[in-house]
């Protein structure tokens, strides 16, 4: 992997840039999750070159913790839709919300917005590592790991092959 001054850039097109892994508030309201609460959980996906990306051949994995402690990867979501040249991808935890509905903070600085359709997917007492897979060639084209106990509603920025506080 190559570095170009202190910011990660990978020689793959898509790159994890940022995440905001533990979204700002309660996150459960007597068994209910708010859907903005889960709008506010994300990974984004950049796409580093000039070309459109078809993003059906990549799916979105993290790192799944067993009971005995040990991780695997597991899948959060196959990717949809096309990824225009230096445009980012924003991966929501939960279902489609529309733009108006999402608070500013999750709605500004993507391009296309894609959602899970699940409860809350990231790791917050644990290290997690975001991980963007291509099924067609089998092959991992980038990850990124944050550290445990992410603060509340802090964005974390690509440093390495970290996501660290910047």
């Amino acid at each position: 992997m190559l570095y170009s001054n202190t910011y990660f850039t990978p020689m793959s097109n898509l790159i994890i840039s940022q995440a905001k892994p533990n979204p700002s508030g309660k996150d459960r309201y007597k068994q209910f999750t708010p859907p903005t609460e889960l709008v506010g959980e994300w990974v984004d996906i950049f796409n580093q070159t000039y070309q459109s990306i078809d993003l059906s051949s990549y799916s979105l994995y993290h790192k799944a913790y067993k009971p005995d402690g040990t991780s695997e990867f597991a899948i959060v979501t196959r990717l949809s839709g096309i990824l225009l040249g230096r445009s980012i991808a924003r991966v929501h935890s939960g279902d489609f919300m529309t733009q108006n509905s999402m608070p500013e903070i999750d709605r500004i600085g993507a391009n296309i917005h894609l959602f899970t359709g699940k409860n809350y997917v990231w790791n917050n007492n644990k290290e997690d590592t975001p991980l963007i897979y291509n099924a067609v060639t089998k092959t991992t084209i980038d990850k990124a790991t944050y550290d445990a106990f992410p603060p509340d509603g802090v964005i974390l920025k690509r440093y390495g092959d970290r996501l660290i506080i910047a």
